[in-house]
């Protein structure tokens, strides 16, 4: 590579690594890879490659990314596989999903709320009318149906917000409180009628 500044970004921040992660360029990916990118990077937008990675739907990229040994500490592994778990489920990868909560694979709290973007895997999918994913963290993997964002929302409030019906009613069936209240006061109905959504 002629000693290229391989973490040299473009002007939207993006650099080799983000752009051939976000092509899904496994090949490409495995190849800079080698020359030990800092994968930390952000874009103007505050995403990883393994953020544009899994967006964008290639997972094979996002497990690669995982998996390769350039990362500081277990610690900061795993805060990458957080932040994907929430990405992952906001896009309704399944697959994703179940591979980084496996057992011993990742120490993934399906509860906790990513500290970049501010959303639980829960109230991510809700947020983006995932219900199959919902049901899946819920039932499956333990999620509380009460846990918050950032923002103080519960996913129920998430998916009233964005008029995610055939969610809400999911969420309610899974025991989600009809009565929950964000930071401000308001109810999902107060919510609902505040975006319109009624």
């Amino acid at each position: 590579m002629f000693c290229a500044d391989v973490n040299q970004p473009a002007s939207n921040g993006m650099a080799a690594l983000t752009f051939a992660a976000a092509a899904g360029r496994h090949q490409v990916v495995d190849l800079l890879l080698r020359y030990r990118p800092a994968l930390n990077q952000v874009d103007q937008n505050g995403h990883t490659a393994l953020l544009h990675a899994i967006l964008r739907g290639h997972s094979d990229v996002a497990k690669l990314l995982l998996t390769c040994d350039l990362y500081a500490s277990q610690h900061h592994r795993n805060f990458a596989a957080q932040q994907a778990l929430v990405a992952a489920a906001a896009i309704g990868d399944m697959k994703l999903l179940q591979y980084l909560l496996h057992p011993g694979a990742f120490q993934c709290n399906v509860n906790a709320v990513d500290p970049t973007h501010g959303e639980t895997p829960l109230t991510s999918a809700a947020g983006h009318g995932k219900s199959s994913v919902c049901e899946f963290l819920v039932r499956h993997s333990k999620a509380s149906v009460e846990a918050r964002n950032k923002g103080g929302a519960t996913a129920l409030l998430c998916a009233v917000k964005q008029g995610e019906w055939d969610t809400a009613d999911l969420l309610l069936n899974l025991g989600a409180s009809l009565e929950s209240r964000d930071p401000a006061g308001k109810t999902p109905l107060i919510t609902a009628s505040c975006n319109g959504h009624l």
